[in-house]
């Protein structure tokens, strides 16, 4: 791994985010297809971004095992992810006639 400049334990976080991330998404109601969609691929890598670097780690774990299990919660406010993850559920997301997604 070291050709990438990453030690172990920055691929674990990496990683360890990545999957936070995805169950959050799950918990949100978020649509995987919708987030692939908003603004080409870049909304989706913004995201990833935000959550890899994010320090509220310890917050979102707390959120989860707290929150409703039903995937229809609310993104909580501390994340910097939250108005993508309502994006990412139709909220405030409209289509333009060529079928373009415009939010």
């Amino acid at each position: 791994m070291t050709d990438f400049c990453y030690s172990r334990a920055a691929l674990n976080r990496i990683l360890r985010r990545a999957a936070l991330m995805d169950s959050v998404m799950q918990r949100v109601g978020a649509n995987h297809d919708a987030a692939r969609t908003l603004d080409g691929v870049t909304a989706s890598f913004e995201g990833r971004v935000k959550c890899i670097a994010c320090d509220r780690e310890r917050e979102c774990l707390e959120w989860l095992a707290h929150s409703q299990a039903a995937a229809s919660s609310v993104p909580p406010q501390f994340c910097p992810n939250a108005a993508y993850f309502r994006r990412c559920r139709g909220e405030g997301v409209h289509f333009e006639p060529s079928g373009r997604l415009r939010t």
